[in-house]
């Protein structure tokens, strides 16, 4: 039998059998090379892809640099805050009900017709003000039917001593204290609430419980709400410096610290106008005072515009309960409104009536509370304007401003007057019967004044046998700067 080949017919050489071997080997290589590169390839790209991210959005590395002492203080600096304090208390008073009680009421209610008065009265309790300092105080009111250009002018009048709207009436009310505030006519309106800026001192004075709500113009009645109404209740706004907010009395707001940058240039950096509208001070007149930096704010203001009369109409005086007229000696009802047919005089704009003083003994004086006690470390302004009474050629005037006891008839003009004077201003008119205006400002001394602080002011003219007639009287505070915490 032949011997059979293992290999059979695939029987191969050596060296067939190591060139098999090597393609093997070549061929598993490429088989693993391929897959590595490709994984290699995208490993770049991540690469790459990141590398460029980073260039187009680099990361800020954290910052461990420890804080400074400088740093640290600033964070213990004071800061202002805002609290919104609600009302304690809210009526009004009306001399045509003076026995009633309004406290349940839900508006309050203000008019100045002439032949009736009615006052709002609002209570507040200041918090505790230790470690703070009172920087800024609002009084916020919510009308009832809006507030227009029409609107009566505000005048804020502070209170004292302990009340209860419960029991508050035209015959039983709180003291009438010092001017805390005023606003003239139609503005302090910012489409919700009336805003009427406060004197902060006045806020502070001993015994302080409330505020008036006083007008001086003609109005039959605008109304407030209450917090009987459960919406639009009265508040003061208060602004304090502290390291914290003040307790919980209110609504606190953290309002920033002031930037602390240098400002630029004063070319490129216009001051700011004032926040809020004030009465503007007569820079004009000769007698505003140099020696005090502030806003004039108006406490009487008087055209004789109205009642409107023809000719000359003896004893008529202004309808709005602000003056009285001379009451004593012979002759003291000679005098009243008189328009320029009359008078004799020409004026711009709506100046169509004046005050005539047409005998001895006339005169005109300020009713009690029209301007309000005289207040320390205060100026004070009057003005007035005086032409020529062309009905009898007379061109004298007297005017003294007058600090009253309580219980004073202020009608008294003759020649045992009542009253303090505290400043006169005595003249004569130009003959040619065009206005000019006079004004002088008086401010307390410390010492001689000081037992004359709040007691009621009034500004009265004098007349003679022939005398100026007067016109546009304003009487004028201002409170000067004080020293505040930096």
């Amino acid at each position: 039998m032949n011997s059979i080949d293992q290999n059979g017919p695939n029987d191969m050489n050596d060296d067939e059998l190591r060139f098999k071997l090597e393609d093997f080997q070549a061929e598993t290589q490429m088989k693993v090379v391929i897959p590595t590169a490709i994984v290699l390839f995208i490993q770049c790209c991540l690469v790459l892809v990141v590398a460029v991210v980073t260039l187009v959005s680099p990361e800020e590395p954290p910052d461990f640099t420890p804080v400074s002492s400088e740093t640290s203080a600033r964070s213990n600096e004071p800061r202002i805050f805002e609290t919104l304090l609600p009302a304690t208390g809210d009526t009004y008073v009306s001399g045509g009900a003076r026995s009633r009680n309004f406290g349940a009421d839900e508006t309050m209610e203000l008019v100045n017709d002439g032949a009736r008065v009615a006052k709002p009265l609002i209570g507040f309790s200041l918090p505790d003000l230790t470690n703070h300092t009172l920087k800024e105080a609002e009084l916020v009111l919510t009308p009832l039917d809006g507030w227009e250009a029409t609107s009566p002018s505000l005048k804020i009048v502070s209170c004292s001593g302990a009340w209860n709207e419960k029991t508050v009436t035209m015959d039983h009310h709180p003291a009438f204290g010092g001017l805390m505030g005023f606003i003239p006519k139609g503005e302090g309106y910012d489409g919700k609430r009336l805003r009427i800026p406060l004197d902060i001192h006045a806020l502070l004075a001993d015994g302080f419980s409330g505020v008036w709500v006083e007008t001086l113009d003609k109005t039959k009645g605008t109304r407030f709400m209450t917090k009987e109404s459960g919406k639009g209740a009265p508040e003061l706004l208060i602004k304090v410096e502290g390291l914290a907010p003040l307790p919980e009395t209110g609504t606190p707001v953290a309002v920033p610290p002031p930037d602390k940058t240098p400002a630029p240039p004063a070319a490129d950096n216009p001051p700011a106008p004032p926040a809020r509208p004030v009465p503007p001070a007569d820079t004009a007149s000769p007698a505003a005072p140099q020696v005090v930096q502030g806003q004039w704010t108006q406490l009487l203001s008087e055209d004789f515009e109205r009642p409107d009369v023809q000719g000359y109409s003896e004893g008529k005086l202004p309808e709005n309960g602000n003056w009285v007229g001379a009451s004593r000696g012979y002759g003291c009802g000679k005098r009243g409104i008189t328009d320029k047919s009359d008078g004799g005089f020409s004026a711009p704009g709506n100046n169509d009536q004046a005050f005539a003083f047409r005998y001895t003994n006339s005169g005109i004086a300020s009713a009690r509370r029209a301007i309000g006690p005289l207040t320390a470390h205060a100026s004070y302004r009057v003005s007035f304007d005086v032409v020529m009474d062309g009905s009898n050629d007379g061109r004298r005037y007297a005017m003294e401003l007058v600090a009253h006891d309580d219980g004073e008839n202020y009608g008294y003009l003759d020649g045992d007057r009542p009253g303090v004077v505290l400043v006169t201003q005595a003249g004569t008119a130009s003959a040619d019967g065009v206005f000019s205006t006079v004004s002088v400002t008086f401010t307390p001394d410390a010492d001689k004044h000081a037992e004359l602080v709040g007691r009621d002011l009034s500004v009265r003219f004098l007349g003679a046998t022939t005398s100026a007639n007067i016109d546009n009287v304003k009487v004028e505070i201002l409170h000067p700067k004080r020293d505040r915490t930096p």
